[in-house]
């Protein structure tokens, strides 16, 4: 049997590796034969192949977020802020929201009841290459986490001006489920 994993790279300063690798391809055989039962022993597993990393160029246009720097910890009460880079191709304005969360799903983030906890949104415009940008929340922000459990941050882009009436149309999101109290 062999198995191929995609593990994304997050953050260019300090690489990390997603803490959630997605699993490509699986492929095997039917039924497993009796290995032992012909008295023939088995010969042990294959070499793992080496780790092999790339980076694609883009096609077509483009939108991104992602976490440049990733802050170690967040002390409710004191200012906090994430460094981000953004590019977008697709439309011409977005609004860049970055979000305070605390997560409720099964492994403890992104479930159905998470929740809100504040926001800072600026507009974007289209640009040909990468943009960074410093969110900054205040003490008055952070004291809202007040040392809840599962907090996290995530980023998102949706067309400007847009309302979320249940739900958001997103160009582009990211999330940082490391997030943990100093």
């Amino acid at each position: 049997m062999w198995k191929y994993f995609v593990t994304p790279r997050h953050y260019l300063d300090h690489p990390t590796d997603d803490i959630f690798p997605n699993m490509l391809a699986e492929s095997g055989i039917y039924k497993q034969p009796q290995y032992l039962a012909d008295g023939v022993p088995t010969q042990g597993d294959c070499p793992i192949l080496k780790t092999r990393l790339w980076n694609e160029k883009p096609t077509g246009k483009q939108d991104a977020v992602e976490y440049t720097e990733r802050p170690a910890c967040i002390t409710p009460g004191k200012p906090w802020s994430i460094q981000i880079r953004y590019h977008l191709e697709s439309i011409q304005k977005a609004d860049m929201r970055t979000n305070l969360m605390l997560g409720t799903g099964g492994d403890k983030y992104l479930g159905p009841n998470d929740v809100f906890v504040t926001e800072n949104v600026f507009t974007v415009s289209d640009n040909k290459g990468w943009t960074a940008h410093t969110v900054q929340f205040t003490a008055a922000q952070t004291q809202l986490f007040a040392k809840r459990p599962s907090p996290y941050v995530t980023s998102f882009m949706v067309p400007a001006g847009s309302e979320f009436n249940g739900g958001w149309q997103m160009v582009d999101s990211e999330k940082d489920l490391q997030i943990k109290y100093c």
